[in-house]
């Protein structure tokens, strides 16, 4: 009779096997929980920006009493008056600014030659 003893190593295989498809497991996990805490922050700030904030922004507004004609001295009638033409003259230059740009879209070749004529003109007078 005889013994013998000999060193034999385990199968791991399906133990490594085991191990990585837990770690998997883990991993998927944090990912989900990550993504559900990024995806309820992200709700939470369009929510504040898109429904609350105008919500505020409308109960906060003031609007502003503007006194009547007759009532306003004046000095004041004068910078309303002023106020007014102001006011016209913008919208005047931003009709003007619509017309040049239709202008503009319409015949871009005939534009093109006036700006180089101008072009011409102030190096012929500027030299």
């Amino acid at each position: 009779d005889q013994i013998q003893v000999e060193y034999v190593q385990f199968d791991r295989t399906a133990l490594e096997e085991q191990k990585d498809i837990l770690a998997r497991s883990e991993l998927i996990d944090q990912r989900v929980l990550v993504a559900k805490y990024l995806l309820g922050a992200i709700f939470i700030v369009l929510f504040f920006s898109r429904v609350i904030r105008p919500i505020m922004n409308w109960m906060t507004t003031t609007v502003e009493v503007m006194p009547q004609e007759a009532q306003l001295s004046a000095d004041e009638l004068a910078a309303s008056e002023e106020e007014r033409k102001r006011i016209e003259g913008v919208t005047e230059a931003a009709d003007v600014q619509k017309t040049i740009s239709d202008f503009v879209e319409n015949d871009p070749k005939l534009t093109a030659g006036i700006v180089r004529r101008w072009m011409k003109e102030k190096t012929t007078t500027g030299a």
